[in-house]
């Protein structure tokens, strides 16, 4: 495992593959997006598998008719989950179970009900109703996972287990006065090494060990008045708090395919566009820990 920050080779390497990648999408993503479909209406295969770690993420009322290709992308993968939990507000469930979710549950999806804590609900109903000696892997409700994203994810905690492994990170960035840098100015984490500077982005998939959902647990519901908006700012919060350090799976982050249609109406363009995890930021970070912070950033 390399810890080290990547070479200028390295660099142009990857800014290559990242240029390709988008032309590569338009053609990949229809045609992913029709086998998701012809195996969520043909397939029996089970979504879950006894070794891998629990999975859990929300979703809400405009993505409930497009969710099941985010679950089948994970179900089919090169390690499936021993839980594959969808948390839903009750409002949704009135709604009625679509028949590509009804289909996902006769393989093995469990969608639980629970208070409507925003994006919170991802992780909320599952630390503190569940058992919490399992590693517990988030996800994100509007993206197509790659076939060894949780085998990766399985394959670092398993050499580190200490840690919290992310598929994409942050670094934490300062202004001279102590203050953070506008997030959107937080370059992409380059590093394996663990780091309480690392900041994890969920959309990639997240692993928590125990002790940090135990931690979790203890935190309750603080973010109500700090980030209710903001689950990756009380998930890193906490981290930090607890002494629980954060890993990059691989040097770069991954790229990642969206679901068509789902980041006009998602918390991307409120948090990041609108500076929403600015001002969350600012309350939920306490003046000390930002000086913390800080000193750790040199």
């Amino acid at each position: 495992m390399t810890d080290g920050p990547p070479s200028g080779w390295d660099l142009a390497v990857h800014e290559l593959h990242k240029r390709s990648l988008r032309g590569v999408k338009r053609l990949v993503r229809p045609l992913w997006m029709r086998r998701l479909a012809e195996r969520n209406l043909h397939s029996r295969e089970p979504l879950l598998c006894a070794d891998g770690p629990v999975v859990s993420l929300t979703t809400y009322e405009p993505r409930w008719h497009s969710v099941h290709y985010t679950l089948e992308s994970i179900g089919c993968g090169r390690l499936r989950p021993s839980r594959l939990v969808l948390w839903i507000a009750p409002s949704v469930l009135q709604l009625g179970t679509p028949e590509t979710l009804q289909r996902l549950v006769a393989r093995g999806l469990e969608i639980r009900t629970c208070e409507d804590v925003g994006p919170h609900k991802k992780y909320f109903g599952q630390v503190h109703d569940a058992d919490t000696s399992r590693a517990l892997v988030t996800a994100d409700d509007d993206v197509l996972y790659w076939g060894d994203w949780l085998q990766t994810l399985a394959a670092a905690a398993a050499a580190r287990p200490a840690y919290i492994h992310a598929h994409r990170a942050h670094r934490m960035s300062f202004a001279a006065d102590g203050s953070f840098l506008p997030y959107a100015q937080w370059p992409a984490c380059r590093s394996t090494a663990p780091s309480p500077l690392h900041f994890t982005t969920g959309v990639g998939g997240v692993l928590y060990p125990p002790a940090m959902q135990q931690a979790l647990r203890r935190a309750g519901d603080g973010f109500r008045d700090c980030c209710p908006r903001a689950d990756d700012i009380w998930l890193n919060a906490v981290a930090w708090r607890s002494g629980i350090r954060v890993c990059q799976t691989r040097v770069f982050g991954p790229q990642l395919f969206e679901v068509p249609g789902t980041r006009g109406h998602g918390l991307a363009r409120e948090n990041v566009g609108s500076g929403g995890n600015d001002r969350q930021l600012q309350m939920t970070y306490t003046a000390q820990e930002r000086e913390q912070l800080r000193a750790l950033a040199g």
